[in-house]
C-alpha cells in the first residue's frame, strides 16, 4: 500500500532516501522517522513487524528512540 500523498514510485524513493537517514545522526532523521512511521502504519502490523526485524540493527539509537520509542 503506497501512501497517497505521494504519486506514483516516489513514495518509494522518499522510503529508501528515508531509511537511509535512519541509519544516522542528523538534521533529518527526525522527519525521516515521521514518514517511516506513517508509512509503517499503513502496510499493516505483520508487514511493520518484518521491516522493524530488519532494519533495527541497522538504525541509529535516535531513529530507533523516535520510532518505537525504546
Amino acid at each position: 500500500m503506497r501512501p497517497a500523498a505521494l504519486p506514483g514510485l516516489r513514495w518509494l524513493e522518499q522510503f529508501r532516501a528515508d531509511l537511509a537517514e535512519l541509519t544516522k545522526d542528523g538534521p533529518k532523521t527526525q522527519v525521516a522517522s515521521l514518514r517511516f512511521k506513517k508509512v509503517m502504519a499503513k502496510v499493516g502490523s505483520s508487514v511493520a513487524f518484518g521491516v522493524r526485524e530488519i532494519v533495527v540493527d541497522v538504525l541509529s539509537e535516535a531513529a530507533k528512540k523516535a520510532i518505537w520509542g525504546n
